[in-house]
């Protein structure tokens, strides 16, 4: 992907201005992202556990199941997911179906689910799902 594509995906994001999208439909549209013959791909989707996607007609919305289908449609990608923030953790807004089924997505397709409880944590989790460790100071 050219650095001009990849800026038009993350500027769909969301800013101040602009709605971010759900989680799954931005993994979706990653996973659904055309490959050259041959080609592998590592999204690593980093997310606060929630998938509101009230802007989203009820006929669009992407469930984990369906989400599961396109990646096992497509087991050349594999899917790393990045719980940030205190909202993935027992008791918060999150439920432990959400979290449940973000661990199945990543763990049941050859990704890994990593918690990240602050900056720390998720900059650990960018770098291992990256085949990089952290340097130490």
């Amino acid at each position: 992907m050219s650095p001009s594509a990849a800026r038009t995906k993350l500027e769909g994001s969301g800013t101040a201005t602009k709605p971010a999208r759900s989680a799954y439909l931005a993994i979706s549209d990653a996973v659904n992202d055309p490959l050259r013959k041959g080609e592998r791909r590592r999204i690593v989707a980093i997310t606060d556990g929630f998938n509101e996607q009230g802007n989203v007609g009820v006929l669009n919305q992407v469930t984990a199941q369906a989400l599961g289908a396109q990646l096992t449609a497509h087991p050349q990608v594999t899917l790393d997911i990045i719980g940030f923030g205190n909202q993935l953790v027992p008791g918060a807004r999150a439920n432990a179906q959400e979290l449940a089924d973000m661990k199945g997505l990543a763990g049941g397709h050859g990704g890994v689910f990593y918690q990240a409880a602050n900056s720390d944590d998720l900059l650990n989790g960018i770098l291992k799902s990256l085949g990089l460790e952290k340097r130490k100071p």
